[in-house]
């Protein structure tokens, strides 16, 4: 079972107030262990245990800053704690602070981990996505009404740790972690936006606090709703353990049983702080490739999601769609068309997120697919107008495919079609001799084929 959780920072209702928006959390998976995720639950508390006893701050109140500031020295003990010893606690599971002279790992008396971390990320670029804010867009789609972008920013990011999830290939069993998050609307006309959303007030929720100022977002909910539909539209089959949805709490009981309760919110909070700290750029398309680096370097592994709410991401997730349903061709053109979609993420998607989804059409081994794309490559080579730079890639991966099967009878049409469109690509490129090869390939195979197609390869080879 994997546990997600996450937290958020930035301005989502005022995005021209400047400053990096973003969810940040991670994924715990249990590995299939029993218990484990309570164990981790109570090795996290440990650790914000020992982090304490280190400052002299008090578990969990100084955690967070309250709403006087009463505490915000104390605050920057902890953080600046937790940022030297996190990634020792992420990778190991232990308290190990390097700056301590002659440190040594605490264990916290507990067994070695046996469950993982994932970290993710979901910022917002520059431009967001501008598809919506269109304003003749329902006040539901709009990201710039009431607290929509957080909400939208929130479910694409859970949509694709669960559907697009490229380090973990299906997940069985998952359970919700998450914050509920509060509002505070400025002005009248702002308000109505809430109202009109239907948002809960904290005078609904019968809390003397903020009467008819908060609204509270993010609930159970929203969130069930949206899960819902996730797993409705997919073909995943995906077994929800639980949805838990509570305001992340610094002011506990002394209850025994509150001690771990929050361990996970806790943690995601604790990224979000450490991540936003002294940012290296203010420009999200830069800076984001620096905290997938930070994330890599506190995990100890690259199996982060670090995604960003723009065009390019939009790209990403059709394109890993279009692969899952086995629409290798439209996998390949998606990506070419995020490549050069003027994104200022499309640097980061091109190095970092397009050619993992590439490296994954290569060793498809379903002859079907590989047929309908290699046909699909091969007509599109019949144009008056190709892109050959763009069909020569799609070539070149789609024939570490193909190529274990040129001999066997099944694929003799997806050879076929893949052979004669890369002649006419060597062709194209001034390459006869290795056009040559790739027209002995396709008429090797060219038994039972449609004659046609024969006799256009034959015209083409006559005019190479």
């Amino acid at each position: 079972m994997i546990t997600i959780t996450f937290d958020e920072s930035g301005e989502f209702e005022k995005v021209s107030a400047g400053g990096h928006i973003f969810i940040a959390g991670f994924l715990f998976d249990d590995c299939g262990i029993p218990d484990e995720t309570e164990t981790e639950k109570e090795r996290i508390y440990n650790y914000y245990n020992k982090v304490c006893e280190k400052t002299g701050t008090d578990y969990p109140f100084d955690l967070h800053v309250d709403d006087n500031l009463a505490n915000d020295g104390k605050v920057a003990l902890t953080k600046e704690c937790v940022r030297r010893s996190l990634g020792n606690f992420l990778k190991d599971g232990v308290y190990l602070d390097p700056d301590e002279t002659g440190a040594q790992a605490d264990t916290f008396g507990m067994s070695a981990r046996k469950g993982k971390y994932h970290l993710f990320m979901k910022l917002r670029s520059e431009k967001g996505r501008p598809e919506f804010l269109d304003e003749n867009s329902s006040i539901l789609i709009k990201d710039d009404y009431a607290s929509n972008l957080y909400i939208h920013m929130a479910e694409e990011i859970l949509e694709e740790i669960l559907l697009y999830n490229p380090f973990i290939d299906h997940i069985h069993e998952v359970y919700f972690d998450l914050p509920t998050r509060m509002a505070l609307p400025e002005g009248e006309y702002k308000k109505k936006q809430y109202k009109n959303l239907d948002h809960m007030d904290y005078q609904r929720l019968n809390s003397d606090a903020e009467k008819g100022k908060k609204y509270q977002i993010g609930n159970a909910d929203i969130y069930r709703t949206a899960i819902e539909m996730m797993l409705k539209n997919s073909e995943e089959n995906i077994q929800v353990q639980k949805v838990k949805v509570y305001p992340i709490l610094y002011k506990l009981k002394d209850d025994e049983k509150y001690k771990t309760e929050d361990s996970f919110l806790y943690m995601a909070d604790s990224i979000c702080s450490l991540i936003k700290f002294q940012p290296t750029s203010n420009r999200p398309g830069k800076w984001i490739s620096d905290v997938n680096r930070k994330f890599n370097e506190l995990s100890g592994t690259n199996q982060n999601l670090v995604l960003a709410y723009d065009e390019a991401d939009a790209y990403w997730q059709k394109a890993y769609k279009a692969f899952k349903q086995n629409h290798l061709y439209e996998t390949l053109t998606l990506i070419s068309d995020g490549e050069k979609c003027g994104s200022s993420m499309a640097k980061y998607y091109t190095e970092v997120w397009y050619p993992l989804i590439e490296s994954k059409v290569a060793p498809c081994r379903n002859i079907q697919a590989l047929e309908e794309a290699s046909k699909k490559l091969q007509k599109s080579t019949y144009s008056s107008f190709i892109d050959q730079n763009r069909l020569f890639h799609y070539f070149e991966i789609l024939q570490k495919a193909v190529i274990h099967f040129e001999n066997e009878k099944e694929a003799a049409n997806a050879v076929f079609a893949l052979y004669d469109a890369g002649a006419a690509l060597y062709n194209h490129t001034g390459q006869p001799q290795k056009a040559m090869e790739c027209r002995k390939k396709s008429l090797d195979v060219s038994k039972g084929q449609d004659i046609s197609q024969i006799l256009r390869m034959r015209n083409r080879l006559a005019v190479s």
